[in-house]
């Protein structure tokens, strides 16, 4: 159709989400994965970052308890401080 209005069409490139990671390595689970369920009872939805560890389950569901037991869980100090002191942190490694 859009050759017919002279547009040229490209061509894709990769078989998979990117040329680094073939079609054949992705997770045949896909949405189902109990991983991305958990994310999304957590946190509301599934952000792009998460689907992206969720190539690498193991490592993924290591990052998701770490920050849960980093920002969620009872520690010295309260919650809202340590979210500001996260954002402070990540702040501080844009800068120039």
């Amino acid at each position: 159709m859009m050759s017919e209005q002279g547009v040229e069409v490209p061509r894709t490139l990769a078989s998979g989400p990117s040329s680094f990671i073939p079609a054949k390595e992705i997770l045949k689970q896909g949405l189902d994965q109990d991983i991305l369920i958990e994310s999304f009872l957590s946190l509301g939805r599934v952000d792009h970052i998460t689907m992206v560890m969720a190539l690498h389950p193991a490592y993924l569901s290591c990052f998701m308890r770490t920050q849960h037991a980093l920002l969620e869980m009872d520690g010295p100090l309260p919650r809202h401080w340590r979210h500001y002191i996260a954002v402070m942190g990540s702040m501080r490694g844009m800068r120039a």
